[in-house]
């Protein structure tokens, strides 16, 4: 499908406007914000948010005190389509990557990509294709990821139950 990056941000914000009420989302945000608490974020880091929607890990961090600087990246916003297009990436304290990758054929593409502009680390998370059937749960995703494919890919990674028990990966990746 070759679309326009006007016409691809437009399903992109339809796409936006069907996703579930806040209280379920905050769990993903308040998951991935104790992650960057434990790896050490500070007040005045920069984070990069790639495929943040509507900025609502944004709106999470600053609702519970956080002060940070913060870049989201998203095809709502820019059109920009995280496959296909030439990412220019800066270089940032922290990226965050939330329910994003397994709408990428090659995630990995995505992740290593990232990992070569943080200075500190990133925090990624993913429907958990061990207990989910990650490819019928949403028609716009193109792979499932279990712990053992981040674990080969030098993560740390765990599982949280945000919708059901162990329905979520949490990956963490940290500068050495």
């Amino acid at each position: 499908m070759d679309l326009s990056p006007q016409e691809w941000k437009a399903e992109c914000e339809a796409y936006l406007t069907a996703q579930g009420p806040w209280v379920a989302r905050s769990r993903r945000y308040r998951a991935a914000s104790l992650a960057l608490n434990h790896m050490g974020f500070q007040n005045g880091d920069l984070v990069v948010d790639v495929g943040a929607g509507m900025c609502d890990f944004a709106a999470f961090m600053y609702t519970e005190g956080y002060r940070f600087r913060y870049v989201p990246i998203d095809g709502s916003i820019s059109g920009i389509d995280l496959e296909s297009d030439i990412l220019t990436l800066l270089h940032a304290d922290w990226y965050v990557c939330i329910e994003t990758i397994e709408h990428m054929a090659d995630p990995w593409m995505l992740a290593d990509f990232m990992q070569g502009y943080t200075d500190k680390g990133m925090v990624i998370s993913t429907p958990n294709a061990a207990v989910t059937n990650v490819l019928e749960l949403d028609p716009t995703h193109k792979c499932g990821l279990t712990l053992d494919d981040f674990y080969d890919h030098g993560y740390l990674a765990n599982t949280e139950s945000i919708h059901y028990d162990q329905d979520t990966i949490l990956a963490t990746w940290q500068r050495p």
